[in-house]
Order: C-alpha cells, then sequence, then structure tokens
C-alpha cells in the first residue's frame, strides 16, 4: 500500500511538473510576441517619422525632375542636374538608415521584404555612392556635364512601412 502511495505521489509531482512546464512554454510565445510588437511598433514609429521629413525632400526632388522633363536651355542643365542629385541623395540617405533599422529586425517585415533586405540595403548604398563619388552602378542615372538625368529614377514614393510584417499586429 505504501508502494502506491509513492508511486501515486511520484505520478502526481510529475504530472505537476508537467503541467508547470506546458503552461510556461505555452506562455512564452506570447509572451515574446508582445516584446516583438512593441519593437515592431517601435521600428513602425520611427519609419512613420523618418519618412515625414523624406517625402517632403522626395517632392522636392520631383519637382525638379519634372522641370526636367519639361525641358530648360541646354547650358542650364547641369546645374539642375546637380540640384537633382542632391536632393535625391538626402532622400536615399534617409531610405538607407531606415534600411538598417529594419534589417535588425527582421522579425517585423514581410517574407518577400526580409529575403530581399540584402539587396535594398545593397543599391540604394550603390546609388549613394555613384551620386557621390561617380562609382559605377547598372545604368547611367545622370552625367551633370551633359545635363542628364534618368527621369525614371525614383519617380514614386513608397513607403517602408508597406514592407512591415502585419501578422504581429493582429494579436
Amino acid at each position: 500500500m505504501i508502494w502506491v502511495m509513492v508511486i501515486m505521489l511520484i505520478a502526481g509531482a510529475s504530472g505537476i511538473g508537467w503541467g508547470v512546464y506546458r503552461f510556461q512554454s505555452k506562455s512564452e510565445p506570447s509572451q515574446k510576441k508582445e516584446i516583438a510588437l512593441t519593437t515592431c511598433d517601435q521600428l513602425r514609429e520611427f519609419i512613420v517619422k523618418e519618412e515625414e521629413t523624406s517625402y517632403q525632400n522626395w517632392k522636392k526632388y520631383h519637382r525638379s525632375v519634372m522641370k526636367y522633363e519639361k525641358g530648360i536651355p541646354k547650358k542650364e542643365r547641369p546645374a539642375l542636374v546637380r540640384t537633382i542629385s542632391s536632393q535625391v541623395l538626402v532622400v536615399l540617405e534617409s531610405d538607407l538608415r531606415i534600411y538598417k533599422k529594419m534589417r535588425k529586425q527582421p522579425e517585423c517585415l514581410t517574407n518577400d521584404f526580409r529575403s530581399e533586405m540584402q539587396e535594398w540595403i545593397k543599391s540604394t548604398k550603390d546609388t549613394i555612392d555613384y551620386l557621390t563619388k561617380g562609382k559605377e552602378v547598372d545604368g547611367n542615372i545622370f552625367d551633370p556635364d551633359e545635363g542628364f538625368w534618368d527621369s525614371s529614377f525614383y519617380n514614386a514614393f513608397y513607403s517602408a512601412t508597406d514592407n512591415l510584417s502585419t501578422a504581429l499586429t493582429n494579436v
């Protein structure tokens, strides 16, 4: 009889231990999800704040490109192309800051964007280097000496928030 009670006590204690373990393991993901949600919300806030200024700069850039597309005298083009280049640099540098923050929190990104993140960072850096140092990139974006600017470059402003996962916000 004592052996039966000892076995029941051991089984009962094991059951309680197993229940505590299972309860703890089930509650941990939701705790992690709350942490990730806060972190993703902070990332979203950073992007929105960064893009408020960036969008205003992009609009200046876009107005200059529209002026270029309408046509200006050939002798005025080099100066305008330099202006366009400096305007878009400000926007690209903002984009790069956003991408670097996003890279640090891949759990907040859509799967597609997460897999493309490194390429976005690389192409943005390459374009900044091209515009600032004359390093080569795919295609010819601009030539200030000739007064040439590829007006299809960055012809629309897209928000980086479109690349954030919505799964974490549906809690």
